[in-house]
């Protein structure tokens, strides 16, 4: 698959019955002539490849290739079968439910008498900005046609609180008469596919159906896109998505997992209202101009708006040096908010000290810079609070007060850290963890940091966190 541009119909001294289609495609290479030429526009084959251009030393047109109109098969035998209008774009064929896999429900579900199994979190901190995102959400959840949306950006960049701001906005999970929401936020350190499709179709079918049971994600995929059809209009939220897509090559941005994909394109083809919403590190040009579904790009914060979330998180200083802050760190979210606890931690709040802040080596990434403020915001802390901070950033969301202290008891208890149990006390002042309504979770740059720091931890250690927390969740059946 290669992807460009038509640019128009190029002169030739040749005489010919069609000009040639001079076409533009990084992608195109030797190898590809006959290859289809697709109008993504009007859905029609326009063209065949009949030479990429070499360029030889130079690089100069590059990119350059020619296609034989597909208007000379009008003087062939295939003349009388040739379309030459432009075809509708249409859906994949509709999700059935499969008898022999699984019984369908006796009654329809109702989602409101049913427990919300994967909620939208509560921890992201202060929220500013992005009115159009806000409203663009609106439209697409205004617009019966309207299936899926997509949120794209870097990592850190405010996809996530943007959905949960949303969310709020137009009151979701309300009891009285807001939509039912499912989340669910992927962990780029697991395969949760199938666990995600488990517990959707354990939400859509109120508990009556038991998704473990079918054999192959495709499957379950297929059920869960039916069950949007019995039920009350609801919103999916599938958040971070970058491990299920190609990171690199011609592929980039497309998925890699046969099960979200499948469900991806059950649930556009689906007879029903849902509005599912991705977010992504990466684009997702698979689902480029198909009906039902609309695409936005999240941008880094403009200068006003970062220095609202630094003041919002406790920093204080003349406008000059706030903007600066901003800008130093590209109107990111995520480092401006471990920035203000660096801040809060070293100095206060005071902004005059933002050049202080470590960034690591001359040439390092973005997300280096990131951690080298993670290690001056952890480096002054107790044994106490580094161990907390470990079992956090090890856990799978949230965490109770009395869940954590347990956990960090019993590895005192056997030696695996050397510190009694933190009171979080000054954590929590300083935001470097946030509390919610299930419990603590560290900063996204903090958490980061522990992940990558005890890749290199004791093997006995991370055996007995891991075990600790899995009893954990086995208790509450997660």
């Amino acid at each position: 698959m290669a992807r460009g541009l038509v640019d128009a119909h190029v002169p030739s001294e040749r005489n010919y019955l069609y000009e040639p289609l001079q076409l533009t495609s990084a992608q195109l290479d030797s190898g590809m002539s006959g290859s289809a030429v697709l109008d993504i526009a009007r859905n029609l084959v326009i063209g065949f490849v009949f030479r990429v251009w070499e360029p030889g030393e130079s690089p100069k047109d590059r990119d350059l290739a020619f296609a034989v109109d597909a208007g000379l098969l009008a003087h062939s035998p295939l003349a009388d079968t040739i379309v030459t209008t432009s075809v509708p774009l249409g859906h994949v064929a509709q999700p059935v439910l499969h008898q022999g896999l699984v019984m369908p429900p006796t009654t329809e579900a109702t989602l409101d008498q049913q427990p919300v199994l994967n909620e939208p979190p509560s921890h992201l901190g202060a929220y500013v900005g992005r009115e159009s995102l806000l409203t663009f959400l609106t439209e697409a959840w205004a617009d019966p046609g309207c299936k899926l949306t997509g949120l794209f950006g870097p990592s850190g960049i405010g996809k996530t609180s943007l959905v949960r701001q949303w969310l709020g906005k137009i009151g979701a999970n309300d009891e009285a008469d807001g939509p039912s929401v499912f989340w669910w936020t992927f962990d780029p350190a697991k395969q949760e596919e199938d666990d995600f499709l488990v517990a959707l179709i354990g939400h859509l079918s109120g508990g009556a159906l038991k998704g473990a049971t079918i054999p192959s994600s495709a499957a379950k995929a297929n059920l869960a896109a039916y069950l949007l059809q019995t039920v009350p209009r609801v919103i999916i939220v599938l958040d971070d998505l970058s491990s299920y897509q190609m990171e690199s090559g011609d592929l980039y941005g497309c998925f890699q997992h046969s099960g979200i994909k499948d469900f991806v394109n059950y649930l556009i083809s689906a007879d029903q209202r849902t509005l599912a919403i991705l977010t992504s590190d990466l684009p997702f040009p698979e689902l480029e101009n198909v009906p039902g579904v609309v695409f936005a790009a999240v941008e880094p914060l403009n200068a006003d708006e970062g220095m609202r979330l630094l003041t919002m998180n406790g920093v204080h200083g003349d406008e000059a040096t706030l903007h600066s802050i901003v800008a130093d760190w590209g109107g990111h979210p995520q480092a401006l908010t471990a920035v203000a606890i660096y801040l809060r931690t070293r100095h206060l709040g005071d902004a005059r000290f933002a050049g202080d802040l470590p960034l690591g080596s001359a040439d390092g990434s973005f997300a280096d810079r990131l951690l080298a403020i993670g290690e001056a915001i952890q480096e002054r802390r107790s044994q106490a609070d580094r161990a907390a901070l470990e079992v956090l950033a090890l856990a799978r969301g949230p965490l109770p007060a009395d869940v954590l202290s347990r956990i960090l008891a019993r590895l005192a208890g056997t030696g695996h850290i050397p510190a009694a149990p933190s009171a979080l006390g000054d954590l929590l002042r300083s935001a470097a963890v946030r509390e919610s309504t299930a419990g603590f979770i560290p900063h996204p740059v903090l958490r980061n940091l522990y992940r990558t720091r005890l890749r290199k931890a004791p093997a006995e250690y991370l055996i007995a966190a891991h075990r600790l927390l899995a009893n954990h969740y086995y208790a509450i059946g997660v």
